[in-house]
């Protein structure tokens, strides 16, 4: 699929825990724009095909993403924001108010796969954005890409500083994932969940300095976009070479 011609000049946008659509609208460019949106419940995924968008395409994939093909345990939560793979923390979850959002309610097994596997099979084009939000999972899911990061101009996802679930990665692991790629950290917000104390953060990431200078003409007009829908300032040099003298 990555050679498929309708997806040549398209950004190509992959959003990892999908339910609703894509969290970005894209506004005024969304012809310019391929959504490949995951969510593995049934009903959710039903919803995501029927929704009427002005994006040149829509592929919806009814599976979760890891790092493994196989099956796994998806424990539904009393919150539905709050549904993972992994088992919630609770010893640290317990001393704050939203504690009651991760009891688990029941169990549902699901189908997990590599977005690589997919690219592999054809199922879905070269990613030039990423989204995540899978509670938990990032770092699995990102894995999961291989070498198709290499090619991935950026990635917004939820990072936690704290283990909020038993054995997931946190940010500080998440940035140097990501540094391998050549993506670096650009944006940082607290999600106030945790009464006050900083535990969630959305964060950003797009190319670092040293690759930009690689991207051709549609290149730099996706990054473009990128920055626009994101918000982020363009990445300009601050000081000259010689701006502390010479030695």
């Amino acid at each position: 699929m990555s050679g498929n011609p309708n997806h040549a000049g398209k950004l190509v946008v992959v959003d990892v825990g999908a339910a609703g659509g894509l969290q970005q609208p894209w506004a005024g460019v969304e012809e310019h724009v391929v959504a490949v949106m995951f969510e593995p419940n049934p009903v959710m995924a039903a919803e995501l095909r029927q929704q009427k968008t002005k994006f040149s395409e829509v592929i919806v994939i009814e599976s979760g993403l890891s790092d493994h093909v196989g099956q796994e345990t998806l424990h539904i939560t009393m919150s539905e924001g709050c549904c993972s793979l992994l088992t919630p923390n609770d010893d640290f979850l317990g001393i704050y108010t939203v504690a009651p959002a991760f009891r688990i309610r029941h169990d549902v097994p699901v189908a997990v796969t590599t977005y690589q596997t997919l690219y592999r099979a054809g199922r879905v084009p070269k990613p030039d954005l990423v989204k995540i939000d899978v509670q938990g999972l990032e770092y699995e899911v990102l894995t999961g890409f291989g070498d198709l990061l290499d090619a991935c101009m950026a990635v917004q996802l939820e990072a936690h500083v704290y283990p909020i679930y038993r054995g997931q990665k946190l940010l500080g692991e998440l940035v140097a994932l990501l540094a391998e790629r050549g993506l670096v950290l650009r944006k940082l917000v607290p999600v106030n969940h945790f009464d006050g104390d900083a535990v969630e953060f959305d964060a950003w990431f797009t190319l670092r300095h040293d690759r930009l200078a690689g991207l051709d003409e549609i290149g730099r007009w996706k990054l473009g976009m990128i920055h626009r829908e994101w918000g982020l300032p363009l990445q300009t040099r601050q000081f000259a070479p010689n701006s502390w003298g010479t030695l």
